[in-house]
């Protein structure tokens, strides 16, 4: 029954307007009709570029208010709370800088190197990232990985572990690839537990997706939403679920047999967790060039977020995996933008502004 009421009361939402009465701006939403006359086509394509130059505009002028540069700005949450692992890091970053300065005023050697020999000054450039990197390795506290287990769909303790976690899984255009996500999350939760949000700009589902879901276990949700973004999608599952938890995760994306959610590492100040992910082909047991540096990529991400948990918590998530405490996640999705661009840079900021961080569930 869940389905059909999904699909006459989900997505009646186009369009977001951003209110900027105060601090704590939610997005608006408002109905946007479309006309039956073929005659109005183009004042309709008319009026919809202008709303989005005027969107644009807005956006814009937003980053030179007061109070978005005082929150860019507000040297509170970079000095406080004083620990000593940030005196360090305080530390060693104005020695550096001094040493810096001591050296361009006794010996001018930047200025040389600038004026002179530009191939110092760009190795001394390049080397700024892998510096960055070692620090990053370094500081780094690596899990001890779960070893690979069978997890048969009777495992009662593995489902009564995570029955408070709903899987929300935006969609689009995913029938090639849909049954083998399912297939890896049906492992670790029950099926009533997973939220298909399929989403595209149409009236009608785009691809053979709903018919699959239902195939593999009727009790899935499954959601049709007719204008595509997944921050709306995202929304929209975490509305509909009602569970403590929301996992949220891209269509392609596999659970491992060996997965953990990381439930225990929520608290009052964690309401976020990320995952280091690892990029493999879609074909077993093959690979290419373009996969394996993805993959390094991923990994190299991975080690930083390592290291941003030690100092403060994790900046912010992989788009492709993360979880979230359900509240939280709702005040999160209303205050974004829902451009795909950086959404998931975009979560993470707005965590912060609330206050709260984020764990990494490596290892748990």
């Amino acid at each position: 029954m869940l389905p059909e009421i999904i699909q006459i009361r989900t997505f009646i939402v186009i369009s977001v307007r951003i209110r900027q009465d105060d601090d704590n701006s939610v997005p608006e939403y408002s109905e946007e009709r479309t006309a039956n006359s073929s005659s109005n086509e183009n004042s309709i394509h008319e009026e919809e570029a202008a709303e989005e130059v005027n969107s644009c505009l807005q956006l814009f002028s937003g980053f030179c208010e007061p109070h978005f540069l005082s929150s860019v700005l507000n040297p509170n949450e970079v000095l406080f709370p004083v620990t000593w692992r940030k005196t360090l890091w305080w530390l060693g970053t104005t020695t550096v800088l001094g040493g810096c300065i001591a050296t361009e005023v006794l010996t001018s050697a930047f200025s040389t190197a600038a004026n002179y020999n530009n191939f110092i000054l760009m190795c001394m450039l390049y080397g700024v990232d892998p510096v960055i990197q070692t620090i990053a390795i370094l500081s780094a506290k690596y899990p001890v990985q779960n070893k690979p287990r069978e997890i048969k769909l009777t495992d009662e303790a593995v489902f009564r572990s995570n029955q408070d976690v709903a899987v929300v899984i935006p969609t689009h255009l995913a029938a090639d690839k849909i049954e083998a996500t399912l297939r890896s999350c049906l492992r670790h939760v029950n099926p009533e537990q997973i939220f298909i949000v399929d989403n595209g700009n149409s009236d009608f589902p785009m691809d053979d997706t709903p018919n699959i879901v239902r195939k593999m276990n009727p009790k899935i949700n499954y959601i049709w939403g007719k204008f595509g973004n997944k921050t709306f999608a995202q929304y929209i599952g975490t509305l509909l679920a009602n569970y403590k938890y929301i996992f949220t995760m891209d269509d392609d994306m596999r659970l491992p047999e060996n997965f953990s959610f990381g439930t225990k590492l929520f608290n009052e100040k964690v309401k976020a967790v990320s995952y280091p992910i690892v990029a493999v082909h879609s074909q077993p047991l093959k690979s290419n060039l373009l996969v394996r540096w993805q993959s390094l990529e991923y990994k190299l991400s991975d080690c930083a977020k390592l290291s941003q948990a030690r100092f403060g918590g994790v900046l912010y998530p992989h788009g492709a995996a993360s979880m979230w405490e359900r509240d939280t996640f709702l005040k999160i999705l209303k205050r974004h933008d829902a451009i795909f661009f950086a959404e998931d840079v975009k979560l993470g900021m707005i965590l912060k502004e609330l206050g709260f961080s984020m764990g990494i569930a490596a290892g748990t």
